[in-house]
């Protein structure tokens, strides 16, 4: 008797986190979006420097690709947060900004080498934050947005690192 008491007040507690569970969860998946929402418009921004600042025609065309898929994720990204009711950052963050103003001091190959390396940097820590989201997020749609992002970020990796080996051999 004492154990089905024990077991009933252990199950009332756990039904009564659920809904602290879920909120968190909720919590993390509108955290993911909003992140994933302000890292494609630093991705834009920079690839735009990237265009118009850059020495190497490769970082310039990289530059490109940048804002043509970060252009995609981010109207993906913004359908999915008003479908799930989660305001989305309007502009860079003070930190994303600062990254900008450095960089719009540079030019030719001083730019190419940061832009480079700040890309490879930025796009490995992008893809082990989707893969972890992607396993942790609840949402389904939300959770197949990282999962379809995901290969796209790996790609920008990979020509970001073959970029900037190729600009360090050269």
């Amino acid at each position: 008797m004492k154990q089905a008491a024990v077991l009933l007040a252990f199950g009332v507690v756990w039904l009564a986190a659920l809904p602290a569970f879920s909120a968190q969860g909720a919590e993390k998946e509108k955290e993911f979006l909003k992140k994933a929402a302000q890292a494609q418009l630093a991705e834009i921004k920079l690839g735009e420097m990237a265009i118009e600042q850059a020495g190497s025609e490769m970082v310039k065309q990289f530059g490109e690709q940048m804002i043509l898929d970060h252009s995609k994720a981010n109207r993906q990204v913004t359908q999915l947060a008003r479908q799930e009711g989660v305001e989305l950052p309007k502009g860079l963050s003070s930190k994303q900004k600062e990254r900008a103003d450095k960089f719009s001091g540079l030019s030719g190959p001083q730019f190419d080498k940061a832009y480079m390396e700040y890309m490879t940097k930025d796009h490995r820590n992008d893809v082990m934050e989707f893969e972890q989201s992607a396993r942790q997020i609840q949402d389904p749609q939300v959770q197949r947005w990282a999962k379809d992002t995901l290969p796209i970020l790996k790609d920008h990796l990979q020509r970001a690192q073959q970029i900037t080996e190729s600009a360090s051999r050269s």
